[in-house]
């Protein structure tokens, strides 16, 4: 199912219809070329074009295309090698319908030791917890987790607004027709351009804003990729989700096959809502953690309200609010325990400068930072 999503950040789950149901088979039995069975490798001389094939797929977001480049190669010999970890690159382009494709390239790199930390967190318990358990066992208060517009981010507004005042007095003109004209565009804005405007405003007007972003949406794809929901890819700007045809603004985009067979009608699992929950705070949870307070995450609390919504029987609103206290509780614990995960993932995404960072290169920095690696390829080829 897919959530709505606003800055700073959502995290996404992508539908992904009858190819769900086939998730387990494996990319080989979906479509030619697929990762399951492989031919040996004819020569060493044939390699190199090979790969330079392949990077081009991967650079064209081309699954089908990247896995066809590899045909010649000897697969159980590639073990480890992170080239391959640009398959991941090409996530985001899978169309929705065919997402499950997603899960079974995850689960072929599980296969050849390159994700590693994907899936290792345990799943979640859900328990009761209050206001002041909350407090108990992240040292935060229930406040710090209700996102809240910044002050830094109303100064961008007064500045405008300032301006407007300052050039209708300098010109002894009425600034009200100016100042509506400005609230007008900024709807215009949100509804026509998916807030990328203001985005881009922001960027300017509030240094800070950029690193914000990345530490929410780092907290997103931690929490999914340790416990076990593929990611197929990271937004960073509005404008990018409109090119893309991406509903909503920005945000980490994951696939989780048990939350899709249930917005199919097929029933949630119990399993399938926890992760959910925790995956869909971890922003708020990042931000509460980094800053003290978070500012993002209204369209993260919409989307958990939303799936809670579709239960059966309903819950009460304590029962919601009682999920959100405990998701945010999980998700603060999992961020502490992978502190460097997520620092390495933030580093990763303000790297990439915004709009889409190579998952591959944010997928390599997160198991960096996690005390088992050994593989020695790089996923720069190119």
């Amino acid at each position: 199912m897919a959530s709505t999503a606003a800055f700073p950040g959502c995290a996404r789950c992508a539908p992904a219809a009858a190819a769900a149901r086939r998730g387990s088979r494996g990319i080989s039995q979906r479509q030619p070329g697929g990762l399951g069975r492989r031919r040996v490798a004819a020569s060493a001389s044939a390699a190199p074009s090979a790969w330079e094939r392949y990077s081009a797929a991967c650079r064209a977001e081309d699954l089908a295309g990247a896995v066809a480049a590899l045909e010649t190669l000897d697969w159980p010999s590639l073990r480890g090698d992170r080239r391959l970890l640009r398959l991941l690159d090409t996530a985001l382009a899978v169309p929705e319908s065919e997402a499950g494709l997603v899960g079974a390239l995850y689960e072929r790199l599980a296969g050849l030791g390159l994700v590693p930390s994907f899936g290792v967190a345990p799943a979640p318990r859900v328990g009761a917890v209050d206001a002041r358990e909350l407090e108990r066992r992240t040292g935060l208060g229930a406040r710090q987790f209700s996102p809240t517009s910044s002050a830094r981010f109303l100064a961008g507004g007064a500045l405008a607004c300032a301006g407007i005042l300052a050039l209708a007095a300098s010109l002894g003109v009425d600034p009200n027709p100016a100042a509506a004209a400005l609230a007008l565009a900024a709807l215009a804005d949100q509804v026509a351009l998916g807030g990328a405007l203001g985005d881009r405003a922001l960027r300017l007007l509030v240094p800070s804003y950029a690193e914000r972003v990345c530490v929410h949406e780092a907290g997103h794809l931690v929490a999914a990729y340790l416990l076990g929901c593929p990611v197929r890819g990271v937004v960073l700007s509005p404008a990018e989700a409109m090119r893309r045809r991406i509903p909503g603004q920005a945000g980490t985009i994951f696939f989780d096959e048990d939350l899709d067979r249930g917005a199919r009608g097929q029933g949630f699992t119990a399993a399938s809502v926890d992760r959910w929950s925790v995956v869909v705070m971890a922003g708020i949870a990042a931000e509460a953690l980094r800053y003290g307070q978070a500012e993002g995450g209204r369209a993260d609390e919409a989307a958990l309200a939303s799936v809670v919504a579709a239960l059966a029987p309903p819950w009460t609103e304590a029962q919601l609010r009682n999920q959100a206290r405990w998701a945010a509780a999980e998700a603060v614990a999992l961020l502490v325990d992978h502190r460097d995960a997520h620092d390495a993932v933030v580093r990763a995404l303000l790297d990439a400068g915004g709009g889409v960072p190579r998952l591959s290169d944010v997928i390599a920095a997160l198991e960096d930072a996690r005390p088992h690696q050994s593989s020695s390829s790089s996923p720069s080829d190119g």
